[in-house]
Formats: structure tokens, C-alpha cells, sequence
């Protein structure tokens, strides 16, 4: 068995593979009286038979199998779609605002507007993300295998780099006034940033 939901008393969804040389996914929901198989796009060797999978506030379910993310319509799971993902899956799940997050092994965690899989962005970067969960506050906790947890106070995350007018992704230091960031970048380029864009930027050479 790879995963297993019980969403509620009378409805659930599971996924296995049944022989060493895997034959495929099972998956079935008592809800639609539906049984459905169908041979997965990866290997179940390439992540050692992990697999996740979970169902949405809108009844579609998710599964995660190797790099690949399925959504199945509830109405009939022979109704499916996917998206390929630069890294194997190892967690979903569902915010409040009927987002999506998987996290997945060195690959970071993805986010999917209202699931929607065209519409992704991926944070954290390289790591192991096992694990996203939103507190009653509303901010996200992300925990890696290896790399400790992060926190977001919310989903809200601006990204200053190359392609918004910094000369470098890479930085050296930080450093604050109380009203402005000021961040130093190894080709001697200090900026002074905002929440919401770069003012001035100083050259030391």
C-alpha cells in the first residue's frame, strides 16, 4: 500500500503496486464504486515504492507518483490529468485558499494556484521538502530532511534577483536601517531595497 485516506466513513482511496516488477497503480473510491488501473509514466524503483495521494475540498483527488502529479476528477477517475515535475514527490497538500503544495525530494516544494498545474512556482530549491502545513494564523511551515524548517507568514513571498534589477543573484550581506534593506553582492554593487522595489543601487569599484 502506498497511500491511504479515509475521508470520510464511507468514502475512500488507495493506491498499491503488487508484484516486484510493477504492474501498476490500483485505485479505487467507494464513493464511485470505480476501479481503475492504469501503469504509472515512473519507475516505482526511482523512490522505492514512496507514493502520496490526496483528495481536495472539491472532491478531485491527487496523486503523487515518482515525478509525476495526477488530478482525477471525481465524477469519474478514467477523467485525469498530469504534470511532470523536476523531482519525485513525497508530499501534498491543500491550503485554505484550495492551493496546492508538493513537496518533493531535492527539488524543493511546487505551488499550484487553485491547482491548477499550468500555473506553478517552486520554492526551496534543491531541497528535501517532506512535509508543508498552514497554522491557524496563516502562515506555512515547511519541513526538509536535513535543512531544519521554514516559515512564511504567509504565501506572500517577493523575490528580488537578476530579473528584477539586481546585478547578481548572489549576495554577500544584509543589512538594515530600520527603514531599508541594503544587500552587498561580490561584483561590489550595494542595493537599497523595499518591500516592493529596488531604490538605488551604489557601485563600490
Amino acid at each position: 500500500v502506498l497511500d491511504l485516506i479515509e475521508p470520510k466513513p464511507s468514502e475512500m482511496i488507495f493506491s498499491y503496486y503488487y508484484s516486484t516488477d510493477f504492474a501498476g497503480i490500483n485505485f479505487r473510491t467507494q464513493t464511485h464504486n470505480e476501479h481503475f488501473s492504469f501503469s504509472p509514466k515512473d519507475s516505482i524503483r526511482e523512490f522505492g515504492g514512496a507514493g502520496k495521494v490526496i483528495r481536495l475540498k472539491n472532491k478531485d483527488y491527487i496523486l503523487g507518483f515518482g515525478r509525476y502529479l495526477y488530478r482525477f476528477d471525481n465524477k469519474s477517475l478514467k477523467n485525469y490529468e498530469i504534470v511532470k515535475l523536476p523531482a519525485n514527490i513525497i508530499w501534498i497538500y491543500e491550503d485554505r485558499d484550495n492551493d496546492l503544495w508538493v513537496g518533493t525530494i531535492y527539488g524543493g516544494v511546487f505551488y499550484f494556484q487553485k491547482g491548477d498545474f499550468k500555473n506553478k512556482k517552486c520554492f526551496l530549491k534543491e531541497l528535501l521538502v517532506n512535509g508543508v502545513i498552514q497554522d491557524k494564523e496563516g502562515g506555512f511551515w515547511f519541513a526538509t530532511e536535513g535543512d531544519g524548517v521554514f516559515y512564511s507568514a504567509s504565501k506572500k513571498i517577493r523575490t528580488y534577483d537578476k530579473s528584477a534589477g539586481l546585478s547578481d543573484d548572489r549576495i554577500n550581506c544584509l543589512a538594515t536601517d530600520q527603514m531599508h534593506i541594503f544587500t552587498g553582492s561580490p561584483d561590489g554593487i550595494i542595493n537599497k531595497l523595499t518591500t516592493n522595489k529596488i531604490i538605488t543601487t551604489y557601485n563600490t569599484n
